[in-house]
């Protein structure tokens, strides 16, 4: 593997979105991702619809520059290839219920004795501590005790066809480990680190929070200016079943935009209170009704304001600065063929980066990886035997 990260070997015992998505972030840096599935079906979301030729599409979409071997972690002979891993490896990753991994003789202590180097990270749904600590979650559950399904006026409710919670404790550990790996440089250890997929949902909660604070705390006086309660931030319906999606927080971007569509009198009341909001948002859909989305783009693209369509993901896809930048690429999969995946968002001066492996076939790099850690054919025999891989 070349890129940034060439060198580093992670260990990753993740599923579903979450992990995956973050040791895939790694893959692409340059890091040598070792996915290690239990052999009796390995990641779950390898069999979730739609399914392609060999594996589900959300599989695919989630799992480029890693390579598979099947190991049962529940086997004493399983555990002692898992440790010879750890004698090679920079970073573990897991994603099982907090104490799990303790109980199987697995955890960070174990890991450290072997490996003082070892940085291990452990992603779960409420953190390793707490009154919450064991109970389970998935992403809707972890938007709505973060407060974040709360959407509109009116305590709407909003299901996101983005797995927000999932996707902000991804970021966050990939973000800690590489902290973590510059600070090994210094001193030469690794560490622990604990995250709480509840806590990455919370913490996107930024802006709001900070509202509701210099509100002394008050929920009901917090105005929450950017879920959709202001004439200046929303979306608007267009004569085509469009959408017109507007973020003008700056006043000369509202100025203009009042000018445009003929209300010059909205320009001075644009911070006014709630009942002034409504009163302009219930005005302004009125006039967008009136033009298609398209016309709309036409008078407003020019005036270089913060106005977008509302796209369905397919037409995300095809925008032109999407394709211009190069977002969606193409890869060879020895089962599925040439396969699309997204790409990441950042580009690199000097070392892009590449797709230079596609997703893993369900343990297709496991007599690779265990000849390397110096196991022979023999012993690879009677592992499969035993049911270890």
């Amino acid at each position: 593997m070349a890129g940034l990260l060439k060198g580093i070997r992670v260990i990753d015992l993740t599923r579903l979105q979450s992990g995956p998505y973050c040791t895939m972030a790694l893959g692409d840096l340059g890091a040598e991702v070792i996915k290690i599935e239990n052999p009796r079906g390995g990641d779950f979301i390898r069999w979730y619809p739609p399914l392609g030729e060999s594996e589900s599409g959300y599989f695919l979409a989630l799992n480029r520059n890693k390579k598979s071997i099947k190991l049962d972690l529940w086997t004493e002979s399983g555990r002692e290839v898992f440790m010879r891993l750890v004698d090679t490896a920079d970073i573990v990753i897991e994603q099982y219920r907090p104490g799990v991994l303790k109980k199987i003789g697995l955890d960070y202590q174990q890991l450290e004795d072997r490996n003082p180097r070892i940085i291990m990270a452990s992603i779960s749904a409420y953190g390793q501590t707490g009154p919450y600590s064991s109970r389970p979650a998935h992403d809707i559950n972890l938007l709505g005790i973060s407060g974040i399904l709360k959407g509109r006026k009116n305590d709407e409710l909003v299901i996101p066809r983005v797995p927000i919670a999932d996707m902000a404790a991804s970021l966050w550990t990939a973000f800690a480990l590489l902290a973590a790996l510059w600070e090994r440089e210094h001193s030469g250890r690794g560490q622990y680190i604990d995250v709480s997929i509840q806590e990455a949902a919370l913490s996107f909660q930024t802006l709001a929070a900070g509202e509701l604070f210099t509100n002394n705390y008050s929920a009901e006086r917090c105005n929450e200016p950017l879920n959709g309660v202001n004439a200046w931030y929303n979306v608007y319906p267009t004569a085509d079943k469009g959408y017109l999606a507007i973020g003008l927080l700056e006043f000369k971007f509202w100025s203009s935009f009042c000018k445009t569509i003929g209300c010059e009198e909205f320009i001075e009341t644009q911070f006014g209170p709630p009942e002034v909001q409504e009163e302009m948002i219930q005005k302004i859909e009125l006039l967008t009704l009136q033009k298609n989305l398209q016309e709309w783009m036409d008078i407003l693209e020019p005036l270089n304001i913060c106005v977008t369509p509302v796209n369905n993901l397919e037409q995300a896809l095809k925008n032109q600065q999407i394709e211009h930048r190069h977002m969606v690429q193409e890869v060879n999969h020895p089962v599925e063929g040439v396969i699309k995946l997204l790409g990441i968002p950042v580009k690199f001066s000097r070392t892009p980066v590449k797709f230079q492996m596609p997703p893993p076939l369900f343990g297709q790099h496991t007599e690779e990886i265990l000849m390397e850690l110096g196991y022979n054919l023999s012993c690879l025999k009677r592992f499969k035997c035993m049911g270890v891989i």
